[in-house]
């Protein structure tokens, strides 16, 4: 079973490459999107994904190899702030489009992204619904629930 064919997506998306000019940069820079979630909705009672102390060595980590930008739900610590992008949601897929990596606790980007053909790291605690099963299953998508490991795949 094929669930995306990669040579397709710019034939299904119209990614709008201006998108890039909003963050300065041309096509061949690379950057990595990171996702955080408030964890304030009704199925996320009991759940997380990365703590505090391990997003600050993420974007500091991943800053070394490429552009870091931060979409998040929550109100983000000061030394996270010159990363957070906002963007409104229509355009979120042309940024996902274009991005070389995505890592996030959110479900729904995560599979967005991985059939995107990005690669994809997904951390979160919560069972994986059907969908990200089967893009884990085909390699589409990395799952952790907590940041054991997440350093080390990337």
């Amino acid at each position: 079973m094929v669930l995306w064919n990669y040579a397709i997506a710019p034939k299904l998306l119209y990614p709008d490459k201006v998108i890039l000019n909003e963050f300065g940069f041309s096509k061949e820079q690379k950057y990595i999107i990171i996702r955080f979630v408030s964890w304030n909705a009704s199925h996320d009672i009991g759940q997380k994904g990365l703590g505090t102390e391990f997003r600050t060595k993420l974007i500091y980590e991943m800053s070394k190899y490429a552009k870091v930008l931060i979409s998040s739900e929550s109100e983000l610590p000061e030394n996270l702030k010159p990363y957070q992008i906002k963007i409104s949601p229509e355009k979120m897929h042309d940024v996902l489009f274009f991005a070389d990596l995505y890592i996030g606790e959110g479900g729904t980007m995560a599979s967005e992204s991985a059939l995107l053909g990005i690669p994809t790291i997904y951390v979160n605690t919560l069972p994986l619904m059907g969908y990200l099963v089967e893009e884990k299953k085909h390699g589409l998508l990395y799952h952790f629930k907590d940041s054991t490991g997440v350093i080390e795949r990337l």
